[in-house]
């Protein structure tokens, strides 16, 4: 990796703390999934580098799969979570008085609630993936699995909350 971690989420984090309202919750509910992802994938990378066990191996390779899957949804999930709010933001700035406003904004509110519904999904799938790699790493690789289902955990809290306001 040529650059430090720090630097590589420098930009999401600034965007994120700024007064733009993308990316938002929605986005820092999807960055607490990948990061949960990530850390399957990388306990199970880990652990599979030092395998020589073919049945093990192709067992890791099958535990890894979703982690991996689940990583690039909630970087998918990110963006989409950005579109659809920013698809929704101008219904608020219709004339109150404006005949289809409140019918609009209803509209894509729930669109709006589709991408964190879909982050509740996949961190569900998260956990789960976690769970089934737990016994296949060492007792080193523990505290990933355990952080990273603490992130997943709060990548769906965040979601739901999402969820429940869009809706």
């Amino acid at each position: 990796m040529s650059s430090k971690p720090s630097e590589l989420c420098q930009d999401f984090i600034r965007a994120l703390a700024s007064s733009s309202p993308t990316p938002g919750g929605g986005g820092a509910a999807a960055l607490c999934g990948c990061l949960a992802a990530s850390l399957g994938s990388m306990a199970g990378s880990i652990r599979r580098e030092r395998c020589k066990d073919a049945e093990k191996l192709s067992l890791l390779d099958a535990l890894l799969a979703p982690c991996e899957r689940l990583r690039e949804d909630f970087l998918r999930l990110m963006d989409e979570d950005a579109r659809a709010f920013q698809a929704l933001s101008p219904a608020y700035a219709l004339p109150k008085d404006a005949p289809d406003r409140e019918s609009e904004i209803c509209r894509l509110s729930l669109l709006a609630a589709r991408p964190p519904l879909a982050m509740l999904r996949a961190g569900a799938e998260t956990v789960e993936a976690l769970e089934a790699l737990l016994p296949q790493v060492g007792r080193l690789l523990i505290s990933d699995i355990a952080c990273g289902a603490s992130l997943a955990a709060a990548a769906m809290e965040t979601a739901a909350i999402n969820v429940f306001v869009n809706t």
